[in-house]
């Protein structure tokens, strides 16, 4: 079968770091009988849904297994502060290997920004935009997350891929 495929490869060396973590990950998902909630900072504000709540457990799983992940719900239903709660709690478990950069449409980033005022008021963030942005390159390394556009991430290309990012969103 494809699972004795790859761990006769794994045994050979010949599987990357992210087919290990996807079999763990397996074995790991065919004895799960529940994601398990996180505890959330007492400085986290939000309160979380049901489906937001499944939503950071799925990321947490995922996170425990080095796998990243995609979150697909239609605008409005909460995304951000999932993103938020996930950081959050890596952050108070010490999990947190750097910051985290956000990478939306200009548009967003102010969204992104309240958001990150209203309900996850201590995490530290950098918006990486305008033309005086070079003045700030000392402090990103250390904030909770940076906040960048599309096109600065392309501009700023060689200062951004050098730092080492916790996530990617």
């Amino acid at each position: 079968t494809r699972w004795q495929a790859m761990e006769l490869a794994e045994t050979l060396g010949l599987v990357s770091q992210t087919g290990r973590a996807l079999r763990e990950l397996r074995g790991t998902l065919t004895t799960l009988t529940a994601l398990a909630r996180p505890a959330l900072p007492g400085e986290f504000l939000a309160k979380l849904r049901d489906y937001q709540w499944d939503g950071l457990a799925w990321l947490r799983l995922l996170a425990g297994h080095g796998i990243g992940a995609v979150l697909a719900d239609d605008m409005g239903l909460g995304k951000t502060v999932q993103l938020l709660a996930h950081i959050s709690v890596r952050k108070q478990l010490g999990e947190a290997r750097g910051p985290s950069l956000v990478v939306a449409p200009t548009s967003v980033l102010v969204a992104w920004s309240e958001q990150l005022t209203e309900f996850a008021p201590s995490l530290k963030a950098l918006v990486w935009h305008g033309a005086e942005r070079h003045e700030s390159e000392g402090e990103v390394t250390s904030q909770d997350i940076v906040l960048t556009s599309y096109a600065l991430l392309q501009r700023d290309e060689a200062l951004l891929t050098a730092i080492g990012w916790d996530l990617a969103i």
